[in-house]
C-alpha cells in the first residue's frame, strides 16, 4: 500500500541546501531498475513543474484545496 495517496497536497524540502518547503503534490511512484519503489519516500510533482522522490521525513502536508502556486495561468 502506497503510504502518501497518489493527489495528495504535500509541500517538501527539495534539497539540504535550501531548507525551504515547496509546494506540489504526491503522483504515482515510478520504478526502479529492479521493480522496486522504497517505502520511505514518495514521488512529487511540484507546482513548478519539476519532480522527484522526496523522502518521507522531509514532506508536509497541505490542506487539500491547497492553491496551485508557480505555474503561470492563461488566461
Amino acid at each position: 500500500m502506497e503510504s502518501v495517496p497518489v493527489g495528495t497536497r504535500l509541500c517538501a524540502y527539495w534539497s539540504q541546501q535550501y531548507r525551504c518547503l515547496y509546494p506540489g503534490r504526491a503522483i504515482e511512484s515510478e520504478s526502479s531498475d529492479d521493480g522496486e519503489t522504497p517505502n520511505d519516500s514518495v514521488s512529487v510533482e511540484f507546482d513548478d513543474g519539476d519532480s522527484g522522490r522526496i523522502r518521507l521525513q522531509n514532506i508536509r502536508f497541505l490542506l487539500s484545496d491547497y492553491p496551485i502556486v508557480g505555474k503561470c495561468v492563461e488566461m
